[in-house]
């Protein structure tokens, strides 16, 4: 499986389609940036396949919901920044 497979079976899984190649992804391992310990300050998810492959999907959100914001956590200690004590 390489990036392009892999952008493919994940569409396919958000978007409810059959998956065409859903067996590579059996027995995978999912986790997550901060489980791993991958310094950076995006959210996102390493999937390892059991064949070896690895693939790093890191999340942004593009867009806030219509009707109201959910507000900013800190990256430090997660709690609303209305809240947070960090500096």
């Amino acid at each position: 499986m390489n990036e392009r497979d892999f952008e493919q079976v994940l569409h396919q899984l958000l978007t409810g389609s059959d998956v065409d190649g859903d067996e590579d992804l059996q027995g995978a391992r999912v986790s997550t940036f901060e489980e791993d310990g991958i310094l950076t300050q995006n959210r996102g998810l390493v999937v390892r396949l059991q064949n070896g492959a690895e693939f790093q999907v890191t999340i942004v959100q593009s867009q806030e919901a219509e009707g109201g914001l959910d507000e900013e956590e800190c990256r430090t200690c997660e709690l609303p920044q209305s809240e947070c004590t960090c500096e």
